[in-house]
């Protein structure tokens, strides 16, 4: 073992037969050749590979409670959306079918906003953003991670004002960005920049 570094540890791996030990042999490049069996319905049977030497196994078939598997995610897109937000709630963005938001942002430099305007992000249509220009300042949500919807500007006297959402979201069939201005009188125009991409026959 001089070759080898200190901790290699030298062992002869051993199998049974016939009720005694027997050296597992191997070939000249050191690879153990076997023969692998499983059982089904009480009986041994041999478990065949591919031309590479690979085994397949069904997953599906292993009685688990759940399977994760990655969504084959299309090409991302990229959405900009300038909308007048008259009196009430209403749409920004949205965008049906299944995928994943990698980033969204938010931004008005409208004469006419007021910080008690509310923005809205639903997914599926449930609701997991509704918060105040003036209340993300207020508690100082400024880049905190795990939080949904971060402030990264607040400048009320130019003004302009700008929030993200700091995590990206999968949804399952509709991803949806409302704004809520609450004076009315005037129009608000909102801006609002969107990531996305869609699953590959979402």
């Amino acid at each position: 073992m001089s070759d080898y570094p200190d901790f290699t540890i030298s062992a002869v791996l051993k199998g049974i037969y016939d009720e005694k030990p027997k050296a597992l042999a191997v070939d000249l490049a050191g690879n153990i050749i076997a023969m692998l069996k499983a059982e089904y319905n009480n009986l041994p049977i041999n478990l065949e590979a591919d031309v590479h030497g690979n085994l397949s196994i069904n997953l599906n078939a292993q009685g688990l409670s759940e399977i994760i598997q990655r969504n084959k995610y299309g090409t991302p897109i990229i959405d900009i959306s300038n909308k007048n937000m008259p009196d009430g709630t209403n749409e920004v963005f949205s965008v049906s079918g299944k995928g994943y938001v990698y980033g969204c942002i938010f931004r008005t430099s409208d004469s006419d906003v007021n910080v008690g305007d509310t923005i809205w992000v639903y997914i599926d249509d449930q609701k997991v953003v509704g918060d105040t220009w003036s209340s993300l300042h207020l508690y100082n949500m400024y880049d905190l991670p795990g939080f949904a919807v971060c402030l990264k500007q607040y400048d009320t006297i130019t003004p302009n004002l700008c929030a993200y959402l700091i995590n990206g979201f999968s949804f399952e069939s509709k991803f949806q960005v409302k704004y809520t201005n609450v004076i009315g009188v005037n129009d608000v125009l909102v801006g609002c920049r969107t990531v996305y991409a869609l699953i590959s026959g979402g």
